[in-house]
């Protein structure tokens, strides 16, 4: 909670007893100032909830931050949008905005979603939910001295406000150059991939391999027979097509609340490098699919619940696989959620057609663990990283001995997460390339606090997280699949 107060003169110690906190975090109206009895004089601020029913939006439009109360929450987000930019203009900020060109991010924790002018308030807004309204500011030309009737000419031009589109980068998707930090670039959206010509003939060549084996007539688990207990049943040429809508279909069997959009493009680049490795024998067509649903930002909706997890994501995996089918929901910037085939319409995008053994190449898997392990790892440097800069700021602050970090010191006891922590300390506070003025000043006492000296010590998070890099790395590029096509299938 954040506490609005002004103050304009103090005269005596504050208490709780003379002066009062408005609770509120909200845009108020200027009033008169109160006298307390301290002789505080304090603004006076209105709470803008005068009923129980009235919802508060913080809303974030061109740089400025507001607060629109909502009465009726039957109106779409359109409302919203014309009276946020006529609050802004109120208050003497020239917001040349079309309200009726607008989209809405609402903001979560830390990821956003895009919301629609059309969508009903109630339905996508909760109380205290933040947005942010990206409209168009209309660039006007002054009053032509042609025109009479005063009327504001406004030219065709327009450009983007209150957001920044950085221009769109392409990364190959080759099914072995993908790390942690492309990973999470990418997860970010508004990024591109593509298929080198490489990747697509060795596509081809093990595509050759699946189809050989259906047309000679071959009994190859996954390709020509049923899954599990059912692999001693020979599926027909005919029925394979089937085959493989239906176990998509019967393992869309997830639970819970939706995974994240960024954890969902995680997932979805995951599985195309995946199968841009050429190990699977799915069709080159479905990993195309698959790329032109990401750089549509074409996602599907994934429960978060329901893996079986190092035995194969083959639930999360189904509900990717639905989305490419034109089945189950999706999202994408410009429809919102909705059904798949629509979304994928509206994005001009046709559902796949499934072939002998993509169904089975698109499930078997571990790429939701893996997206969502990999954001555990990608947090925990993020924290070790400003544990680290955190720490060597206070040691500045209260004029800290340096002899502690000394390497030699270090070098006694070999633990290589306490090294590690103790040159990071050495980088930061005091090196020969960046001296610190602070080192060089004459301390008063002999030794620091335990809190201080010790934190190469109680802080080597280094070995810890080595194996967790050591894991998910490799499994960003695996095949993982059974069975795995190879010439020997044919012999």
């Amino acid at each position: 909670l954040l506490y609005t107060i002004k103050f304009e003169q103090v005269r005596s110690p504050l208490t709780p007893l003379n002066i009062m906190v408005w609770k509120e975090l909200r845009s108020f109206e200027d009033l008169p100032p109160i006298e307390t009895k301290s002789g505080l004089a304090m603004k006076r601020h209105t709470p803008l909830r005068t009923e129980t029913n009235v919802m508060c939006v913080h809303v974030k439009i061109d740089g400025h931050n507001i607060v629109v109360p909502i009465i009726n929450q039957l109106q779409s987000l359109s409302h919203l949008a014309r009276e946020a930019i006529q609050r802004l203009e109120d208050s003497g900020v020239d917001c040349d905005m079309a309200h009726d060109q607008c989209y809405f991010k609402k903001f979560h924790r830390d990821e956003f979603y895009i919301i629609k002018p059309s969508d009903i308030i109630k339905d996508v807004l909760s109380d205290d939910d933040m947005v942010e309204i990206v409209a168009r500011k209309v660039k006007r030309k002054e009053r032509s001295p042609a025109s009479d009737d005063g009327r504001v000419e406004e030219s065709e031009e327009s450009e983007e406000c209150s957001v920044s589109h950085e221009s769109e980068q392409t990364i190959d998707m080759d099914g072995s150059s993908l790390d942690l930090d492309i990973l999470m670039l990418l997860s970010k959206g508004g990024w591109q991939l593509s298929l080198s010509e490489e990747t697509m003939g060795r596509l081809a060549e093990t595509r050759g391999i699946v189809e050989g084996i259906v047309d000679k007539g071959y009994i190859k688990y996954g390709v020509n027979t049923g899954f599990g207990l059912l692999s001693r049943v020979v599926v027909e040429n005919d029925k394979l097509v089937d085959l493989q809508y239906n176990i998509v279909r019967s393992h869309c069997a997830g639970v819970g609340e939706a995974l994240s959009l960024e954890a969902t493009r995680r997932m979805l680049a995951l599985r195309i490098n995946v199968l841009a490795k050429a190990y699977s024998g799915c069709s080159p067509d479905l990993v195309e699919h698959m790329v032109r649903m990401f750089n549509k930002d074409c996602l599907p909706y994934i429960p978060a619940q329901g893996t079986v997890g190092a035995s194969g994501d083959l639930a999360p995996l189904a509900h990717l696989a639905q989305g490419a089918i034109g089945e189950g929901k999706m999202w994408s910037p410009s429809t919102g959620w909705g059904d798949a085939l629509e979304v994928l319409a509206a994005n001009g995008i046709t559902p796949y057609q499934m072939k002998a053994k993509d169904g089975l190449s698109s499930i078997n898997g571990t790429q939701f663990i893996c997206a969502v392990g990999a954001e555990a790892l990608h947090r925990a440097k993020h924290c070790l990283n400003t544990t680290l800069v955190t720490c060597s700021l206070i040691l500045d602050i209260l004029f800290g001995h340096m002899e502690a970090f000394d390497e030699r010191v270090h070098e006694i006891r070999p633990h290589s997460g306490q090294q590690r922590v103790a040159s990071a300390f050495r980088a930061l506070c005091h090196s020969a390339k960046y001296p610190s003025e602070i080192y060089e000043l004459e301390k008063h006492d002999v030794q620091d606090p335990y809190t201080l000296r010790c934190v190469p010590q109680v802080r080597p998070l280094h070995p810890q997280m080595r194996p967790s890099g050591e894991t998910i790395h490799p499994q960003m590029r695996p095949s993982g699949e059974t069975p795995t096509p190879s010439d020997a299938s044919l012999r």
